[in-house]
């Protein structure tokens, strides 16, 4: 690929970038954890609700250990 080629490139994903960024100015915001403690056990009564903001199955987020 050519010198030339390549900054072509890279001015349109820098032009496309700069566009998109501009649509989706909105941040990205999680709501507060509503912890529950009972004993030694914590629980996240909210824990579904942010995986269904983060678009991510509950099982791959929550971690047995």
């Amino acid at each position: 690929m050519a010198k030339s080629d390549y900054e072509k490139l890279l001015k349109r994903i820098e032009k496309n970038l700069l566009q998109n960024s501009k649509a989706t100015d909105s941040r990205f915001e999680l709501p507060p954890v509503d912890v529950m403690w009972e004993g030694q056990k914590t629980y996240l009564r909210n824990f579904v609700e942010y995986s269904k903001i983060m678009r991510r199955d509950p099982t791959k987020l929550y971690n047995f250990y």
